[in-house]
């Protein structure tokens, strides 16, 4: 299951959504950075024509934390 983006008002834990769709969800892959990484497996994401131009502290924290920008946000 690709999960793109959650909109709510309220906290959803993934987990819980992803169940909701039945037993046969098998993997969950989230298109943005969860709140609740320990439940995910992190990988390393390639993408071809894809550069991003970030420095400094920023740049430290996104690579500690294993932060992407959501799918839906590229252009």
């Amino acid at each position: 299951m690709h999960i793109y983006q959650v909109f709510g008002k309220e906290h959803i834990e993934t987990r819980r959504l992803a169940k909701s769709f039945g037993e046969e969800v098998e993997e969950v892959l989230a298109g943005y950075t969860p709140s609740c990484k320990e439940e995910f497996r992190v990988r390393e994401h390639k993408e071809e024509d894809c550069t991003l131009f970030i420095m400094g502290e920023d740049l430290q924290r996104i690579e500690r934390d294993k932060m992407m920008f959501p799918v839906l946000s590229h252009a």
